[in-house]
């Protein structure tokens, strides 16, 4: 199985006089520093299962804008970073769809129904907008009470913009896209941002974002019997180990300046040995070090091809 990627069918963003009062959230420019190592627009990945004897199968990938049509399909992205609260999740769809020239869905060629994956920046700053403006106290109520100050203060300080950092996506779509959508989403930002401060817009920018909020999935599992290697017991009986279920969060939340389990009952699952859970955690992490994070994800991808 062979998979490819390419980025040809995402448009231009318009130019500041197109959309006037109509702007959208950027990141800050440290992100200029991840690019993909894809020169010429390509990633390709054969790391789907592959059975003895199995047809090869050509699958190619591309980054899209989001469009209306894709209305639907956004809203089941989208949910993932409510954590099951309710949430007006159609207006925040259709805020992505206005705002598409920050953004991409991962879709098959030839098959533009169907969305795999989504990445975006949301400035939560925006509050002049209905769908951001609810995004604010649904971090609040997804948080335990001891971190409740610190998503407020956050979404109060003005000097230090603030945004969702959206990344979702299947379980089954390899990192090498994901990580081509990131780098993307930074081109996008880097322009948006150079033409804020070309057009002497009054600091601080909109687009020069200072921090950042991702909400993630993990799953907490408690082993039933110990596992052991010779001697060595790997994990004792009833220890709950928490993995992340997409492995770019775990590098993100790696540099994060603050992590935690949102204030969300479990849903319980099984798994190989033992019993597990869902979850979500929040992340809370600087411009800065997601930057290094996204680099860093760069390079397991490139280690991978």
């Amino acid at each position: 199985v062979e998979e490819r990627q390419t980025m040809s069918n995402k448009r231009a963003r318009p130019s500041e006089t197109d959309c006037v009062d109509d702007d959208f959230g950027k990141a800050d420019s440290d992100l200029e520093d991840y690019d993909s190592d894809d020169s010429d627009g390509i990633i390709e990945d054969e790391d789907l299962i592959k059975e003895e004897g199995e047809e090869e199968i050509q699958i190619e990938f591309e980054l899209f804008d989001p469009k209306e049509k894709d209305f639907h399909a956004l809203k089941i992205q989208l949910e993932g970073i409510t954590a099951g609260k309710q949430f007006p999740i159609g207006d925040l769809a259709d805020y992505c769809i206005r705002r598409w020239w920050v953004g991409s869905s991962i879709k098959i060629t030839g098959n533009e129904e169907d969305i795999f994956g989504f990445s975006t920046i949301i400035n939560l700053h925006r509050s002049e907008e209905p769908a951001i403006a609810a995004l604010g106290p649904l971090f609040v109520s997804l948080s335990p009470d001891s971190e409740k100050e610190t998503i407020m203060n956050l979404l109060n300080n003005r000097n230090e913009p603030f945004a969702l950092f959206v990344n979702e996506r299947y379980e089954s779509i390899p990192v090498a896209l994901v990580s081509a959508a990131h780098s993307q989403i930074a081109q996008e930002i880097s322009l948006a941002l150079e033409e804020e401060k070309e057009m002497n817009k009054p600091q601080p920018y909109e687009y020069e974002l200072k921090q950042f909020i991702m909400i993630s999935p993990v799953c907490f599992e408690t082993a039933k019997q110990p596992k052991k290697k010779g001697r060595q017991v790997k994990r004792a009986k009833g220890e709950e180990t928490m993995t992340f279920i997409r492995p770019e969060e775990e590098i993100i939340n790696k540099y994060a300046t603050k992590s935690f389990e949102v204030n969300v009952p479990r849903t319980k699952m099984m798994t190989f040995d033992g019993t597990g859970q869902i979850s979500r955690v929040i992340t809370l992490i600087t411009a800065e070090n997601l930057a290094i994070a996204l680099n860093e994800v760069s390079t397991l991808v490139s280690s991978m091809n």
